[in-house]
């Protein structure tokens, strides 16, 4: 019984040895207490971490200088087909930060013998690679949304990390072309249409086509795709149900219904410029391979379509008349494999890049689509001022802005919220932390308990 506080003292030095090797742990063992981490990051943080506009237009330069030193070594094909990649590319970057800054995390430029290891998310995995610009986002991505009179019935979106690198030029663009490699770019079709086509095949088994798919969506859409609801209705609206005197001819009414109701979810993997001859220097898209069937025949019928268009000449007229942009972007990912030139890269460009001008009509149905008015705008002496086709989303929002300066009460509207939800979280950690801590001093406990066990030995010996 004498030997009890003696015990209790040996077993408390051992513990308080086992908590001194604990590290981190030591604090909780010896207060006997448990203060759980935090559970997330703060989404403010982003905020104070922005990339500055002239750090990206440094990198931007840095990655210009770059490729044209590179491809001024072969040439003044290359020299040129330079100058197009490097402006596709810097109309998708500068687009984002026009719209939207506060997505950008960290911008990167890197050449040389660094591009093997910092671009090992391209197919190449950096081989051969002259010059790479990487951009990394907060969110883990961002979207962009085309202006419906352009036709294009996809989205725009970059991942969380996006990378565009140039290989090392050819010599001669007839043989090869000049790669603007990219890792992070697709344009994934509208969710809707995915829908609906999932709809009708289930529904229609063999007998669907252009004609059965496109007799269905005009029985419904003045019910089931309201144009304030539905993109593909405002795209399929803005030919066919606007007041005009020049009206496309009546096969373009099904065949380009058929064509939005299956656009394909491209990945990019490459921009390629090639040397066309007469035509001069035209791109075409490298893409990754289909995902699954569905993705495989939605291919297969965009490319049947096109090069429908482009084995007519009356048709190709009505497709530069009525949806330049549109087809322009279909010779993009179809017309070189197909014997034909391929997309016209000024325009590709003008696609990529972001609008400053933009929001809904007065009046009819277009005064429910936010882009009607994105379109090049004719001065008092008819001077074309042309813009971009793209509005970015703001990040955390789920459709674009109303107008232009309706961008920053948006923007306020979401940091508000985020800096709400953050202390709301930030107040619940308190109490969880508050409620699920026991703070008992750790000196005094260990003399109470040795009082008692003390008294507890001298009451035995005591009684003895």
């Amino acid at each position: 019984s004498s030997d009890l506080p003696a015990l209790f003292f040996g077993a408390a030095a051992a513990i308080c040895c086992f908590s001194a090797k604990m590290g981190q742990c030591a604090p909780y063992l010896l207060t006997c207490s448990f203060r759980p981490p935090e559970e997330d990051a703060r989404s403010t943080a982003a905020a104070s971490h922005q990339v500055s506009k002239d750090h990206l237009h440094r990198a931007l330069e840095a990655f210009h200088s770059a490729g044209a030193a590179a491809a001024a070594r072969e040439g003044q094909q290359s020299t040129e087909a330079w100058e197009h990649a490097y402006r596709i590319t810097a109309a998708l970057v500068k687009g984002v930060y026009s719209h939207a800054p506060e997505a950008f995390k960290r911008v990167e430029f890197v050449e040389g013998a660094a591009c093997k290891q910092k671009c090992e998310c391209l197919q190449s995995g950096g081989n051969g690679v002259v010059a790479a610009i990487k951009v990394h986002f907060w969110p883990p991505e961002v979207l962009g949304e085309v202006a419906t009179r352009s036709r294009i019935s996809v989205q725009v979106r970059l991942e969380q990390v996006v990378c565009f690198a140039l290989q090392w030029p050819p010599a001669d663009l007839t043989a090869a072309p000049l790669v603007l490699e990219m890792a992070g770019l697709s344009f994934p079709c509208l969710p809707e249409s995915k829908m609906l086509r999932k709809k009708l095949k289930a529904m229609l088994g063999d007998d669907y086509s252009i004609e059965t798919a496109y007799a269905y969506f005009e029985k419904v859409k003045v019910t089931e795709y309201l144009a304030q609801d539905s993109k593909l209705r405002r795209i399929h609206a803005s030919l066919f149900e606007v007041a005009s005197l020049v009206k496309p001819p009546a096969w373009v009414c099904s065949k380009s219904f058929f064509g939005h109701l299956n656009a394909p979810s491209n990945v990019f993997e490459a921009l390629e410029f090639w040397d066309e001859g007469p035509e001069g220097i035209r791109v075409t898209s490298r893409k990754a391979p289909p995902p699954d069937e569905d993705e495989a025949q939605c291919i297969a019928i965009s490319d049947s379509i096109v090069v429908d268009i482009l084995t007519t000449e009356v048709d190709k007229r009505v497709a530069h008349k009525f949806f330049k942009s549109a087809y322009n972007f279909g010779c993009l990912n179809t017309a070189r494999a197909n014997g034909y030139p391929g997309a016209q890269p000024d325009l590709v460009a003008k696609l990529f890049s972001a609008a400053h001008e933009w929001g809904p009509a007065d009046r009819g149905w277009q005064s429910y689509d936010n882009t009607w008015n994105c379109t090049d705008a004719k001065s008092g002496f008819g001077k074309v001022e042309e813009q971009g086709r793209l509005i970015w989303i703001s990040p955390g929002a789920s459709a674009i802005p109303r107008t232009p300066a309706d961008r920053a009460s948006q923007v306020s509207s979401l940091a508000n919220l985020a800096r709400s939800g953050d202390s709301s979280s930030e107040k619940g950690t308190k109490m969880r932390q508050k409620d699920s801590s026991i703070s008992i001093p750790p000196l005094s406990l260990l003399l109470i308990v040795a009082m008692i066990l003390l008294v507890m030995s001298w009451l035995q010996s005591y009684s003895a």
